[in-house]
């Protein structure tokens, strides 16, 4: 706030403080405390426009006019209207920091298209269990609607394949609606909501088994 009060240019001022602590932090330019910064960058800003700033130590000794009459003045500044600051270190902005890009993310996740984000609608879940790696593979493809039967004709530039039912293969199709496994879904019970089938560790496993079960567990 002291250096605040400097205008103009070619001033020269002496700052005292009773604060050997703040001197300190201060005369430590790699310093992480946020308002020492603050005060870097302004005496910077003092001295572009030649002005010459110089910070004083004055310990609290009594019977020294000097340091009476500011002991004093410090005293009365106490009770002045001054504007509050509130400073908060960088550590202490962290977590506001992260809340807020996490709640920014999770904005643009609901308002996505992609399959995965009518899948997992948080995008801290993470409730896949431990299994073998080619099971959480086929897991993670599932989710993202993207496998090998139901992508496959990409790389290969040809037309979406159909299912024998004559609809499109995808994986809602397979795990939900063709009628060729019907059975296969009542053994393992397999729901239509894929949001369900493909979270819970129990439900997973199921999924697993009933692919293997209609032989599509490598194509995937």
């Amino acid at each position: 706030m002291a250096l605040s009060t400097i205008t103009g240019e070619n001033k020269k001022t002496i700052i005292c403080t009773g604060s050997l602590a703040a001197i300190l932090s201060i005369d430590n330019i790699f310093t992480q405390n946020c308002l020492a910064q603050q005060i870097h960058d302004s005496y910077q800003q003092l001295v572009a426009k030649n002005n010459t700033v110089t910070i004083v130590w004055t310990p609290s000794h009594v019977g020294i006019p000097g340091n009476e009459r500011a002991d004093k003045a410090a005293k009365e500044a106490l009770n002045m209207d001054l504007p509050t600051v509130q400073i908060q270190l960088h550590t202490d902005l962290q977590n506001s920091l992260k809340q807020s890009i996490t709640s920014k993310w999770q904005h643009i996740w609901s308002l996505s298209n992609a399959k995965l984000a009518q899948i997992q609608t948080q995008i801290t879940a993470h409730n896949l269990p431990l299994m073998p790696r080619k099971d959480t593979i086929i897991i993670h493809r599932l989710r993202i609607g993207h496998t090998g039967v139901t992508h496959g004709h990409i790389l290969d530039s040809l037309d979406p394949p159909r299912c024998e039912c004559n609809d499109i293969l995808t994986v809602n199709h397979i795990l939900s609606e063709c009628p060729k496994y019907d059975e296969n879904r009542l053994k393992w019970r397999i729901g239509t909501d894929l949001k369900e089938d493909l979270a819970t560790p129990e439900n997973i496993a199921r999924v697993i088994n009933f692919l293997k079960d209609i032989k599509l567990y490598n194509c995937i």
